[in-house]
């Protein structure tokens, strides 16, 4: 083997240890057979399972319910990665956009007026 096929791989190694920490809280699941069919469920997060033994390499789909392991190389993975990267992005820039719950109630608060306490009344 030669140098420049040992960086490779050990770039190639240093990605996936990058990406599968991109999900934190998610239980360690070990792929041992992945598919290269496309999941039709709606997945919320993934990550890069490492392959180390007996877990295969895979990118990890989680829906509502369960995990998939798919094909690191099957066509269709990248695009739902990057989909998914996608939403959380959008939804990261909406919730950054919208005030908080403690500022709304201090701005409802700063703009009701109180009560008059001088009512005009004639006898």
């Amino acid at each position: 083997m030669t140098s420049g096929s040992l960086q490779k791989i050990f770039l190639l190694a240093a990605v996936l240890v990058a990406l599968a920490q991109c999900q934190p809280g998610k239980p360690t699941e070990c792929c041992k057979k992945v598919s290269f069919k496309e999941i039709t469920e709606e997945v919320h997060a993934y990550r890069v399972g490492i392959p180390q033994a007996p877990c295969l390499p895979a990118v990890i789909f989680y829906t509502k319910d369960s995990f998939y392991c798919a094909a690191i190389r099957a066509p269709w993975v990248r695009q739902k990665a990057a989909a998914i990267e996608q939403a959380a992005a959008a939804a990261r820039a909406l919730s950054t956009r919208l005030p908080s719950k403690s500022s709304l109630l201090s701005i409802l608060t700063s703009t009701a007026s109180a009560p008059s306490s001088s009512s005009s009344s004639s006898s």
